[in-house]
């Protein structure tokens, strides 16, 4: 569980780097758009992946 932690973390500072690099080339709403989606998925699949685990260590007892 610790990899995907990082992993996520690493994710998520890449996002914030991506929606910089679009508020730069493009233009800050853009930018700020980019932040909002690419975020929102990445919080959206951690849920879901730590739900998962969550459902499998209740499993295991």
């Amino acid at each position: 569980m610790k990899k995907i932690k990082m992993f996520f973390y690493t994710l998520f500072a890449l996002d914030i780097l991506a929606s910089c690099v679009v508020a730069v080339a493009a233009n800050v709403l853009a930018g700020i758009a980019t932040a909002v989606v690419l975020l929102s998925l990445n919080i959206t699949v951690y849920a879901i992946i730590l739900k998962a685990d969550k459902a499998g260590k209740r499993g295991a007892k």
